[in-house]
């Protein structure tokens, strides 16, 4: 099965592709009047991929709805499941454009390579922990010390008043600006962001 990458008003994260590979389990709705139907499924053809063959069709039944308040999203398969198992960057983009459309957006904005991997998760206290993961040094199955990756930058959502980096060491000052910048050497790095 695959989703047709449409509107693509909707998908950003894909200009240039129209398919992406899902897998079971499906869910087949047929949504609610008032909310959006979108990604349609895509049905797989007898005799193998669609670079190769023909008999491929959409069909009626959307791989992602929206609720009628645009404020809910749910798909029809697992692309978060599919993301960790097969490590594939177009379902993490599917997840992305589908929170987009219900209003969340990244509060940490990272200017990184691609192998650098942002987390940023609300602290009770108010403030954020920001966890960044240099995944340089593994190629799909195969782990090796990860490379240097430098001149990071995270464009924070408020100005900090102060910045704890978590170290094996313990906690350490780090500069409070509203963009953190920083060098990774290793493979994880830690910061507390402080409103």
């Amino acid at each position: 099965w695959y989703v047709s990458t449409e509107p693509k008003a909707c998908f950003p994260s894909f200009p240039q592709r129209d398919w992406v590979f899902v897998d079971e389990p499906l869910v087949y709705w047929t949504p609610a009047p008032g909310t959006q139907a979108l990604l349609p499924m895509v049905a797989p053809a007898n005799y193998g991929p669609p670079e190769r063959c023909f008999g491929h069709y959409k069909t009626e039944h959307p791989a992602l709805v929206i609720s009628a308040d645009s404020r809910r999203a749910a798909f029809a398969f697992a692309p978060d499941r599919l993301y960790d198992r097969l490590g594939y960057e177009d379902h993490k983009q599917l997840i992305l454009d589908a929170l987009a459309l219900v209003g969340c957006s990244s509060a940490v904005k990272l200017h990184a390579p691609e192998c650098v991997e942002m987390f940023a998760d609300a602290l009770p206290d108010g403030s954020l922990l920001v966890q960044a993961i240099n995944h340089s040094g593994f190629n799909g199955s195969t782990f090796f010390a990860p490379r240097m990756v430098r001149n990071l930058k995270a464009k924070l959502p408020f100005p900090p008043s102060r910045i704890i980096e978590l170290t094996p060491e313990g906690e350490k000052v780090f500069p409070a600006t509203s963009v953190l910048s920083w060098d990774m050497e290793g493979l994880y790095r830690a910061f507390v962001i402080h409103p």
